[in-house]
């Protein structure tokens, strides 16, 4: 099956699937970061894949990621989508 981004080359018997072709600086050295909503994974300084945080139904405000010591979470904040972020 091949990939939606790239196919890179880890070394010469590995191989992985990232989004992008070129290395993400944001990947260097971290399994993953956060982007508002988005929680990107990475591996070999490549990102691999993207989850975007969603809140359970009925319950207020916004999902956002955040980074933890034990990796990246998602968390409730704010305020009620449409209420103007008062």
């Amino acid at each position: 099956m091949p990939c939606a981004g790239a196919c890179i080359a880890e070394s010469e018997d590995s191989a992985f699937c990232s989004l992008t072709e070129n290395a993400d600086p944001q990947c260097s050295d971290r399994i993953g970061y956060c982007a508002d909503d988005l929680q990107v994974h990475c591996r070999s300084g490549y990102p691999v894949s993207r989850d975007r945080c969603e809140l359970p139904p009925g319950l207020p405000g916004k999902a956002m990621c955040v980074e933890t010591p034990a990796g990246l979470a998602c968390k409730a904040t704010g305020a009620p989508p449409g209420d103007g972020g008062t």
